[in-house]
């Protein structure tokens, strides 16, 4: 799984930096033109509540976590960028599971997305064999383009198991795009595609104009459904 996150940041235009402290050895991902960083910790589940020394339970895995992050901002390698990456760095946790059925697990590991402290946390619980069949299609079928692109195209000719729970390496995919920010980012132009440029495209000019009236009109202290109902408009009604 390292590995293959690693090959979408070199595409998405991000720089490494190996931090081996002998307990999870992460990555530290960062744009040398950007205030970005990603902390990237791969691990099965049993290797990261022995290194965050929490007990087997998983009980307050997310305080462990934060331990760990914050003795982390004080390596020598990572200080060397200053004070910005106590208020820019995201934090990905890569877990493979022996199972996906304890629900108690996953909502003490999907809990950690909630603890907001040190920085903003995303959780990727997987199973080795689902990972296993994604990595084998990415590598058998005939794809074309960088990794990202081929992931896109799985996700589009694989889009029918969505809801097949006989092919779950389809949600461990889907999970990839959620829980990875850097796969939004355009590396032609180096930022996040915005939703305004994507209306820009697909809107008509009449939409534009009501999108524009209505952010016009929009004031803080306007009761929101007396707002929204100045807006309810009849589709065959012009602007």
């Amino acid at each position: 799984m390292k590995d293959l996150i690693t090959l979408i940041t070199s595409r998405k235009g991000l720089s490494a930096l190996e931090l081996r402290d002998e307990k999870l050895n992460p990555t530290l991902f960062y744009f040398e033109d950007k205030n970005d960083f990603y902390l990237l910790i791969c691990s099965d589940y049993s290797t990261l509540i022995q290194q965050l020394e929490v007990d087997d339970s998983g009980k307050n895995l997310d305080l462990g976590l934060n331990a760990y992050l914050d003795s982390i901002k004080q390596y020598s390698d990572v200080k060397s960028f200053g004070n910005i990456v106590d208020f820019n760095l995201s934090c990905i946790v890569a877990v493979e599971m022996k199972s996906l059925q304890d629900s108690d697990t996953l909502k003490k590991m999907h809990g950690i997305e909630e603890n907001y402290k040190i920085s903003k946390k995303y959780i990727l619980p997987y199973l080795e064999q689902d990972f296993t069949v994604l990595k084998g299609k990415i590598e058998d079928e005939i794809l074309e383009g960088d990794i990202t692109q081929k992931l896109n195209t799985l996700a589009l000719n694989y889009s029918n198991s969505i809801n097949n729970k006989e092919e779950s390496w389809y949600q461990l995919l889907m999970n990839l795009f959620i829980k990875l920010p850097f796969m939004n980012y355009q590396t032609a132009s180096f930022g996040l595609v915005t939703i305004s440029e994507y209306l820009d495209k697909e809107l008509s000019s009449d939409d534009l104009l009501l999108l524009k009236n209505i952010h016009e009109s929009y004031n803080e202290s306007t009761d929101i459904e007396t707002f929204i109902s100045q807006f309810q408009i009849d589709k065959d009604e012009q602007i």
